[in-house]
């Protein structure tokens, strides 16, 4: 079985010298410095604490995604109830109001 991170590590090594050797002997403009590094940071795997801190950072993301929705249901819930409440408040009043109309009739 290989070690990935050593492979990995062995490979950046690799590049970081080939692109400083490269840089220090002048050999390439500033262009084409930036292009190789560019190259190096979209086929190059990310070292494994970058890996970790994006997987920490998903899954805080997901949680509190998780988190707003359970809120947002609990909201809604808490809405129709007022709602509810406001119906039976306002058929309340209603009937007092009737009440107290035919009590002044008599």
């Amino acid at each position: 079985m290989v070690d990935e991170s050593n492979t990995f590590l062995e490979v950046r090594v690799f590049w970081e010298r080939s692109i400083y050797q490269c840089v220090k002997n002048s050999t390439f403009r500033t262009v084409v410095f930036t292009t190789m590094k560019r190259l190096q940071f979209r086929f190059l795997p990310p070292p494994p604490s970058l890996q970790y801190t994006l997987s920490v950072k998903h899954s805080e993301k997901r949680r509190l995604e998780r988190v707003l929705r359970e809120e947002e249901s609990q909201l809604a819930k808490a809405e129709a109830e007022l709602r509810l409440a406001q119906q039976a408040f306002d058929q309340f009043l209603q009937e007092k109001d009737r009440n107290a109309v035919e009590a002044q009739k008599k």
